[in-house]
Formats: structure tokens, C-alpha cells, sequence
């Protein structure tokens, strides 16, 4: 999935070594479910983060490699869907009716439904973690 004319960089030692290399990021899907919160910790524990889309080109790429429902690094706060490093998303794919908002459903996922647009979700809910490394555009 790299993008034509890019060529990975040498994999930094923080990243995992089955980490995917695209369009500038390492991105790195888990196999097994887990809670945001612990999807959360394992991000920190591997020194990346929880994945922010920022552009549908990426949303497509993330659709690409995963299957079933993964954690964005998004979540409702004071209720106002924030970016986990702060901020606003500077893209958003919610399905229709989403984000529905209910008092427990504080953080996003993708591919819910397979169509590759978000829905907001329950924080215990067990879904995959999608981490990243790389700045932001």
C-alpha cells in the first residue's frame, strides 16, 4: 500500500515490526479486543498512538487492513468529539446518523458495519486498537 514513488524509511526502533509503512506513517492493527482505555495504554506502551484519520485516502488504506471494528484516537469530551492529543479531527467520516451520542457511546471507531465510516461506541466495548507513528500533515 505505499504510495507510488514512496519507499519506506528505516523502520525506528519504537515501531513495531509488523507495522504496515504508508503515505509518511507506520501503522499497526492488533489481533486481538480490547477496551479504548486499554487500547489506550498499549498506544503508550508501544510510544505511538491511537490512529486519527486525516483524509479519506487514509480512511480507505485503514479499511484495507483491518476487520471488524478498530478504535480511532477520538473521543467525546464535555461533548465535543476531540482528537486524544487535543483538537479537533480535521476530517470526519461518521456514518448517517452518527455519532449518536448516547450518554455511554464517548469514542469512536472504524469500519463498523464494513462501509468504512465511524461510529461512536462504548468505551468497554472489546474492538482492536489501530496505532500509528508519524507526524500529522
Amino acid at each position: 500500500w505505499a504510495q507510488v514513488g514512496t519507499v519506506a524509511p528505516p523502520r525506528p526502533s519504537i515501531v513495531s515490526e509488523d507495522a504496515t509503512w504508508w503515505n509518511g506513517h507506520w501503522y499497526w492493527f492488533s489481533t486481538e479486543r480490547i477496551s479504548f482505555a486499554e487500547a489506550k495504554a498499549l498506544a503508550a506502551k508501544m510510544k505511538g498512538k491511537l490512529l486519527t484519520i486525516s483524509s479519506q485516502e487514509e480512511n480507505d488504506f485503514v479499511m484495507s487492513r483491518i476487520e471488524g471494528v478498530a478504535f480511532l484516537g477520538i473521543e467525546r469530551i464535555d461533548g465535543k468529539w476531540t482528537i486524544l492529543e487535543g483538537g479537533a479531527p480535521q476530517f470526519w467520516n461518521w456514518d448517517t446518523s452518527e455519532p449518536a451520542n448516547s450518554p455511554r457511546e464517548t469514542v469512536a471507531g472504524i469500519g463498523y458495519a464494513v462501509n468504512g465510516r465511524w461510529h461512536d461506541f462504548y468505551g468497554d466495548d472489546k474492538h482492536f486498537a489501530a496505532i500509528e507513528w508519524g507526524s500529522e500533515k
